[in-house]
This record gives structure tokens, sequence and C-alpha cells, in this order.
């Protein structure tokens, strides 16, 4: 089977955000990538369900020692909502009547926006975060001010810093600040936060803290992921909501 359907399935919506948050290394390191796959092809349906518990529950422990347990039970709670909403939608929307372009532009317009900026109102309302303003703009810059500001450690350092645990060059950090897709900051991102932070802080911010920023950045990273078009329908629906 492939994922040419006009509703989602969920195996490969759940592939799509571990790869998206930089967690495809460790589903891989704990021999997982080929249930995943099989999950997102539906190329064993008789145990499909039964891969995807396995690997959530995965997902929930690396989450919890990763970016701690507040942020992998706020992100276990979105993607069962996900789930449940996607289930329902399969069981009562009746989308035979559509072709398949009509019908895709049609679920990703009432269905994957709104999904998508409900999910980052939840983020903003109920954790403590960067300046929404500029997170539109660019989440990666957004989160970087964010952890300067709870910092003694200044933007540029932030930024060097990165630059040198994840040995890139200048411009792959001038393009992530523009706004470009970051592929090569990935799971653990709490180590990530750790190496961000320098020597200066060690001792100074608590592992609470360091975790509460471990996953804002995973937030940042899923989110400058997205096509820029989805990016502005997102925001756009997140400014009308009531």
């Amino acid at each position: 089977m492939t994922k040419e359907t006009i509703i989602p399935r969920m195996g490969y919506v759940l592939r799509a955000a571990i790869k998206a948050a930089g967690y495809r290394g460790f589903i891989e390191s704990i021999g997982l990538d080929k249930d995943l796959d099989d999950c997102a092809l539906e190329s064993r349906p008789g145990v499909t369900s039964e891969l995807m518990q396995k690997i959530e529950e995965a997902c929930a422990k690396a989450l919890a020692a990763d970016c701690g347990n507040e942020w992998a039970q706020f992100f276990l709670l979105a993607w069962f909502r996900t789930r449940k909403a996607t289930q329902d939608l399969v069981q009562h929307v009746d989308a035979s009547p559509l072709n398949s372009a009509e019908g895709k532009n049609t679920i990703y317009r009432h269905f994957t926006v709104p999904m998508l900026s409900g999910f980052f109102q939840l983020c903003f309302s109920t954790r403590r975060g960067p300046d929404i303003d500029l997170w539109w703009k660019n989440p990666f810059l957004a989160w970087v001010h964010f952890v300067s500001s709870k910092t003694s450690v200044s933007v540029d350092d932030l930024l060097t810093n990165i630059a040198n645990h994840l040995a890139v060059d200048q411009r792959s950090i001038e393009r992530w600040i523009a706004g470009d897709p970051i592929g090569k900051i990935v799971w653990p991102h709490g180590s990530n936060v750790q190496e961000a932070l320098g020597v200066q802080q060690e001792g100074k911010i608590s592992e609470s803290e360091a975790k509460h920023m471990a996953g804002w950045l995973l937030l940042a990273v899923v989110f400058q992921s997205l096509p820029d078009l989805t990016r502005d329908a997102v925001r756009r629906d997140f400014s009308l909501r009531t």
C-alpha cells in the first residue's frame, strides 16, 4: 500500500513526525526503523497497531529522558488527540465523492492546518516559551533568543557553540536563522542544549530548565521543517482563532 490517500494514514503521520523531530536516529539505534517504515506503508496490516504501540512507547521513554516528563506527556497527549481525530475523520467522513487532489486539499485546509494551529496554541498557552511573533518568522532564531534571555550566554555565543558542536559552517547557521530546515539538529536535543550553553552555564541551569529548553528546540526543528506555505497557513489560522 502507498501513502497516496485523501486522509493520511497514522503510520505515515507517525513516521513523518519522528523524522521532523530528528528522532529517526533514535528509532534506528533501537532497531525499530523497519517497523516504523512498515507502519507508514501498512505493509504488515495484521500487526500495524502493535508496531505503532511499540514505537509510541519507545518514543515516550526517549522523550522523557531527552526533554523531561512534562514534555513527554505533553507530546503524547497531542499525538493521541491527533490519532483519535484522524480515526474519527476516517469513520465519519465520506470522502469518496472527492477526487484525489480536491480531497487532499480539503483535508489539508480544514483538518491538517487547524490541527497544527491548535497544537501550537496549546504549546504557547501552557508551556512558557519563545516570543511568538518571532517564532512564526523563524522558530530556531526565536529559540536562540529565548535561551539567551534565560541564561548569561549571548546569542552569538549560542550560535557559535551550536556550530562547533554540530560541525557546521557559518553559511549553514545563516540559513537556519533565515528559516531554512535544520536537518543537522537531531536527537538527543538535551545534549544539543548543553553544548549550546557551553561550560559557562555548567551548574547554573537546573536540569528541569535545560529539558524545558530542549523541548522547545525540538518544536523549533519540527516547525522549521514544514514548507513555508504550511507554516504561513498555520500562522494565519492561529491568528484567526478565538
